[in-house]
């Protein structure tokens, strides 16, 4: 009898935004969050194929998110 575990597991690396954006849900001017989830198939708990790759911006106070594109991703990310 074999027993397999498998799953969905996203991987979630988060980086500042090197400018101040402006917010139209609660009118503050901040750096935002720039988050770029890979959701991966797994077995045993092991990352084996990714699945799915989205990019998006979020707010630090009200947490609203808008959906950026890869190109928009690297451009506005900070160099550390």
């Amino acid at each position: 009898m074999f027993l397999f575990i498998s799953g969905v597991i996203p991987k979630i690396i988060r980086q500042q935004t090197a400018d101040a954006v402006y917010c139209f849900n609660c009118h503050n001017t901040l750096r935002w969050t720039l988050i770029k989830e890979v959701s991966w198939i797994s077995l045993f708990f092991v990352p084996i194929i990714p699945l799915r790759t989205r990019y998006f911006a979020q707010c630090p106070i009200c947490l609203s998110e808008h959906s950026i594109s890869k190109e928009s991703f690297e451009q506005q990310t900070i160099s550390i």
